[in-house]
């Protein structure tokens, strides 16, 4: 999971460059150039101009990591911007 929110941290910065503003519909999309590991889903939790915020699980689990940038956070278990957080 960490790594996949490492992975669409990339992602996002891509989409930004050619859009002006982060993505933040659903994953996976044809828009956003990134897709989870087999068996995690990842959610953008809020996206604007200034900055986003994202959640992934295992499926199956109630095991979560979360991220922001900007203005999207802090979020949930996320209270640094840029840093990964997990529930144990």
């Amino acid at each position: 999971m960490i790594n996949d929110l490492k992975n669409v941290t990339t992602s996002e910065e891509a989409y930004f460059t050619d859009n002006a503003a982060y993505y933040g519909g659903s994953i996976p999309s044809p828009a956003l150039v990134y897709a989870p590991s087999e068996g995690v889903t990842v959610a953008i939790n809020a996206a604007t101009v200034n900055g986003w915020a994202a959640t992934a699980s295992v499926v199956g689990t109630l095991r979560q990591c979360q991220i922001f940038f900007g203005t999207a956070g802090p979020n949930g278990i996320a209270t640094v911007e840029g840093r990964v957080a997990c529930t144990p």
